[in-house]
């Protein structure tokens, strides 16, 4: 206390600009999550779908090949879902650097 007054002092709140990116950039990062994770069992499954038709087809699947074509499937599903994460991480961060100029 100074001179029988006290001092107080003053609760920094978050600005405006916070309050809408934080919760935008939350959701905008959940979206793309969902998106992801849709894309990617989609994806996992379609290729499933297409390896048993081209196995009926051509009747022709040993051992082998099976395993490889399981591999390549199981790496383009990978591949997807990976680039799938590095294009919401850089529109979030196209999203921060608009709000904050």
């Amino acid at each position: 206390m100074r001179g029988g007054y006290s001092v107080k002092t003053k609760v920094k709140k978050l600005s405006i600009r916070w309050k809408i990116l934080i919760p935008s950039t939350i959701l905008v990062i959940a979206m793309c999550a969902v998106i992801g994770l849709n894309s990617y069992n989609r994806i996992k499954t379609g290729m499933i779908q297409l390896g048993v038709e081209q196995a009926r087809v051509f009747n022709t699947c040993n051992l082998i090949n099976l395993l490889q074509t399981a591999e390549m499937r199981y790496f383009f599903v990978k591949f997807i879902f990976t680039l799938c994460c590095i294009c919401c991480i850089i529109y979030v961060s196209i999203l921060i650097t608009a709000v904050m100029t």
